[in-house]
């Protein structure tokens, strides 16, 4: 198995070949970083904490090119929590930042069963209408008031109830 990055130090990597960009060989491709980053910051998460967080959401602030070479990836937490934290990881070159990674880290949630609740079927397809203005001037055409005004799409679960939770299919 080939990897990206080869570990120097607790903080410290060496890019490999494959992380070459394909407009300039002397450059990084930025994905490989990315994932670089994401994997520093539940590294970190993993050693200062034992509740498995998930990680949820990544942003990515690209300052500028990163050249093939050796990188210090840094992470520390923004806002420390119990359930939610926020954490920001850097990766410089030569002391230069190239990328900052900001996470939210949540802890997970399960299906829970209604209890009292009664739960319905959600239909197959919902589609919902919505009214557009009418404009001063000429009518539209028929071909563009055939259309209509509205989309549909599908829906995301089987099954849900009033509460808000996930109902389960199976009774007791």
């Amino acid at each position: 198995m080939t990897a990206y990055f080869e570990r120097l130090g607790p903080t410290s990597f060496r890019a490999t070949d494959h992380t070459r960009g394909a407009w300039d060989p002397t450059q990084m491709h930025v994905a490989p970083t990315i994932g670089l980053l994401a994997h520093a910051i539940e590294s970190d998460r993993d050693a200062r904490r034992d509740d498995g967080l998930l990680l949820t959401r990544l942003s990515v602030d690209i300052l500028g090119t990163m050249p093939v070479g050796t990188l210090e990836v840094a992470v520390r937490v923004l806002r420390p929590g119990r359930t939610i934290e926020l954490v920001e990881a850097t990766l410089a070159h030569d002391g230069r930042t190239a990328l900052i990674a900001r996470a939210w880290l949540e802890q997970g949630t399960t299906p829970v069963q209604c209890s009292g609740a009664r739960c319905r079927r959600s239909p197959a397809r919902t589609s919902w209408r919505h009214s557009i203005p009418r404009r001063a001037g000429p009518a539209p055409s028929r071909a563009r008031s055939r259309r209509g005004g509205g989309w549909s799409s599908r829906a995301v679960g089987r099954y849900g109830c009033g509460s808000g939770c996930r109902c389960s299919t199976t009774s007791r």
